[in-house]
This record gives C-alpha cells, sequence and structure tokens, in this order.
C-alpha cells in the first residue's frame, strides 16, 4: 500500500510540473470509465497526446530516480 502512495504522490509532482492532463485525452479516459471496450482502449493507446503524456512521464521518471 505504501508503494502505491508514493507512485500516486509521484504522479502528482509531475503533474505539477507538467501541466494538466490534455481534454481531449481526460474525455477518452471518461468515455472508457463509463463504457469500458479493448477498443476504446486501442484508441487511446494510439493517440498522439496519450503517447506524449506517457513519454513526458517515463522521461520524469528517469529523471527523479
Amino acid at each position: 500500500m505504501l508503494a502505491a502512495a508514493l507512485r500516486i504522490l509521484h504522479f502528482r509532482a509531475f503533474l505539477q510540473d507538467y501541466g494538466p492532463i490534455p481534454e481531449s485525452l481526460k474525455d477518452l479516459m471518461k468515455q472508457l470509465k463509463n463504457e469500458p471496450s479493448p477498443e476504446l482502449m486501442q484508441e487511446i493507446e494510439s493517440c498522439e497526446e496519450y503517447e506524449a503524456f506517457l513519454g513526458a512521464y517515463n522521461e520524469y521518471e528517469e529523471d527523479t530516480l
């Protein structure tokens, strides 16, 4: 449980540096929450904004190890 809490705090710190999650990506994630489907998950994973966001978080993780 402690590890999960630390990951959440780390992600929140990333959001402070990076900025908010893009609105279009938030909308897709909300849609996935309300109507889960493998097709929508694939759409999100292939979205440019998702790839950029995930890439930025991966860089942040490396920089803050």
